[in-house]
């Protein structure tokens, strides 16, 4: 579930995940980690094995997922969720 990718990047872990639901929301491909199509599964493991062998991309992945998390807090929640609910009632009105 895309909570438990950002646990994953809020530890500064580089995350490989499938693209589905949500993921593609929360994990920026090449920047804070790998998202791979869902019926490929030898692309999980070839990004797995990628990052295992590269310290200095995980590293810099990791610290860039780490960055992210904040964007996924509640305050921001709650403020996406007002903004959102703003803007179709000023929609509604004017229709």
């Amino acid at each position: 579930s895309p909570v438990c990718l950002i646990e994953a990047m809020a530890a500064a872990r580089p995350v490989v995940a499938t693209r589905v639901g949500g993921v593609g929301d929360v994990v920026d491909d090449g920047i804070t980690g790998c998202l791979v199509d869902v019926d490929k599964p030898e692309d999980v493991a070839d990004a797995i094995v990628e990052l295992l062998g590269d310290e200095r991309q995980r590293r810099a992945m990791g610290e860039a997922a780490r960055r992210r998390v904040p964007r996924f807090g509640i305050d921001r929640l709650v403020s996406d969720m007002d903004h959102l609910y703003g803007n179709l009632l000023i929609e509604r009105e004017t229709q």
